[in-house]
C-alpha cells in the first residue's frame, strides 16, 4: 500500500511547504479572477445602464426639440422675438435719428444745392421737349382745322372776299365768320 506513496524525507518537508505556498498562490489567483470577473460584470452592467439612460435622454430631448423646430413654431418664436425687441429697436432708431438729424439735413441740403444747376438743366430740356412736341401738335392741328374750315366754307369765303369792297358788307362778313 505504501508503494505509491513517497517516503518522507528531509526534502519532502520543503516540498510540502512549497506545494502549500503554490496552493495559496493559486487560491489568491482564483480569488483575484473572481473579483476581476465581478468587477467586469459590474462595469458592463453600469455601462449598459448608462447607455440606455443616455439613449432615453437623447430620445426625449430630440422629441422635445423636434416639436419646437416645426416651421409654425419657428415662425411664432421669431415673431415673438421681433415683437419683444421692437420697442428697444425703435427707441435706438429714434435716438440715432435725433442724434444725426442735423448732419443728415446739412448733407441733404448740400447735395440738393450742388445738384440744382443740373436739375435745372434737365427741367429746361424736359420743358423745351414737351413745349416743342405740343407746338408741333398744335401747328398740325391748327393747319388741319384751317384746311377743313376753308373746305367747308369755301363758298362763303369766296363771297366774303368779294364783299370786302364795301365796308358794310365787310362788317357783315366778319360777323358771319
Amino acid at each position: 500500500m505504501n508503494e505509491n506513496k513517497p517516503q518522507p524525507t528531509a526534502g519532502s518537508g520543503a516540498m510540502a511547504a512549497m506545494e502549500a505556498r503554490v496552493d495559496r498562490i493559486r487560491q489568491g489567483i482564483v480569488a483575484q479572477q473572481v473579483r476581476l470577473n465581478r468587477g467586469t460584470r459590474l462595469t458592463a452592467i453600469i455601462g449598459s445602464a448608462l447607455c440606455v439612460l443616455m439613449a432615453v435622454y437623447f430620445y426625449i430631448g430630440y422629441t422635445q426639440i423636434a416639436s419646437v423646430l416645426t416651421p409654425k413654431k419657428l415662425v411664432e418664436t421669431a415673431e415673438s422675438v421681433v415683437v419683444d425687441s421692437l420697442p428697444s429697436a425703435r427707441k435706438a432708431l429714434e435716438e440715432k435719428i435725433n442724434d444725426q438729424a442735423d448732419d443728415w439735413a446739412a448733407t441733404t441740403s448740400e447735395n440738393i444745392q450742388e445738384n440744382i444747376p443740373k436739375a435745372r438743366e434737365q427741367l429746361e430740356d424736359f420743358i423745351m421737349t414737351k413745349v416743342g412736341d405740343a407746338t408741333d401738335q398744335l401747328d398740325l392741328l391748327t393747319a388741319l382745322k384751317f384746311q377743313t374750315f376753308v373746305q367747308q366754307n369755301k363758298r362763303m369765303l369766296a363771297d366774303g372776299f368779294v364783299s370786302l369792297k364795301t365796308p358794310e358788307e365787310a362788317e357783315r362778313f366778319v360777323a358771319d365768320l
